[in-house]
């Protein structure tokens, strides 16, 4: 497919979002063979994310944030800490961070609003030193009218493990927990929270 793209416009530059080394390494040699740059996209740090403790995510990991800011053209991290961790491993590689952006003309549904006020977490559960974070600084919040939704996806064990950590929160009862909201559920916490964390 990507030949044949290449063969109707000359292709300049392929943005990769992956977080395998294997599918990289794969687009690095299209991209050598039809000679276009090659861009990541750069969102999470796999080795920080306790969940990620197969041996098989373990080796990825280890290949992917060693080697893959050494073979592509560019990257795009999404913050400060992942610009500088490929800084660290390719100080002369090409590098803008650029922030996840939304375009809020999406959200301007008539739905209606929660009658509460809340804090808003999306993401995945996968992050439980993030979210372990987000609850104990809601623990400091000393209002009781505010509670706080986490709204996250994950492997069972996953969400086993951050719903454990919700039930050893003081304020378990203020945390609300969600999972595979429909489209419109969705766009209706994002309008509807006091901030987004």
């Amino acid at each position: 497919e990507l030949k044949r793209i290449n063969k109707l416009m000359s292709i300049d530059a392929g943005i990769l979002v992956t977080r395998s080394f294997i599918s990289m390494v794969f687009y690095r040699f299209v991209s050598k063979i039809l000679c276009f740059s090659l861009v990541i996209n750069y969102m999470e740090y796999g080795s920080a994310m306790v969940t990620r403790n197969k041996f098989s995510q373990k080796v990825n990991d280890y290949f992917y944030e060693r080697f893959t800011f050494k073979l592509v053209d560019a990257a795009l991290p999404i913050s400060e800490v992942l610009k500088n961790l490929i800084l660290n491993v390719n100080r002369d590689l090409p590098v803008l961070k650029t922030p996840v952006l939304v375009d809020m003309n999406c959200f301007q549904k008539d739905l209606p609003k929660w009658d509460y006020k809340y804090f808003l977490f999306c993401g995945a559960a996968a992050f439980i030193e993030i979210i372990d974070f987000i609850i104990k600084s809601f623990e400091l919040v000393s209002s009781k009218d505010i509670k706080l939704h986490l709204n996250c996806f994950g492997s069972p064990k996953e969400i086993m493990t951050l719903n454990d950590r919700i039930s050893r929160s003081d304020k378990s009862k203020l945390i609300i927990f969600t999972s595979k909201l429909k489209y419109n559920d969705l766009i209706n916490h994002y309008k509807s929270a006091i901030a987004l964390l």
